[in-house]
């Protein structure tokens, strides 16, 4: 049987990456002048921060928005 649940922790690595992929192709997102987290992604695909430390980023602030959608 398939697994039927996911932790943030192993949901926080692909969709970071992603989000840092789409990043380099648009980098503005969205209406809102400034985002911590998005600018965290930036700061990691410029080399700036460590993988770590954007994963991190992403565990605290990259699943706020998205989690009080629902």
């Amino acid at each position: 049987m398939g697994k039927t649940q996911i932790t943030l922790e192993e949901l926080a690595v692909p969709y970071a990456a992603h989000l840092c992929e789409h990043l380099k192709e648009h980098p503005k997102q969205g209406t809102s002048e400034q985002s911590t987290f998005l600018d965290k992604l930036r700061a990691f695909n410029q080399g700036v921060i460590e993988k770590d430390e954007m994963i991190s980023h992403t565990l605290r602030y990259g699943f706020v928005n998205v989690l009080d959608a629902f």
